[in-house]
């Protein structure tokens, strides 16, 4: 993955929200400067929101 221009911001995310599930997408740049990509999909009960908001993410 490259940067297609400067970004303004070094980190940002989306979310994808269903009935079932949602999906965050989180683009960062790593200590390097390469961007990263991190995709993960979390089921949409309370307690699996927790454990989105709990996730260890690594930027």
């Amino acid at each position: 993955m490259s940067w297609n221009s400067n970004p303004i911001h070094r980190c940002v995310a989306a979310l994808d929200v269903h009935q079932a599930k949602l999906t965050v997408c989180v683009l960062y740049e790593d200590e390097a400067g390469k961007p990263r990509m991190e995709l993960r999909e979390f089921g949409s009960f309370k307690r699996d929101r927790k454990a989105m908001v709990e996730s260890d993410w690594r930027w």
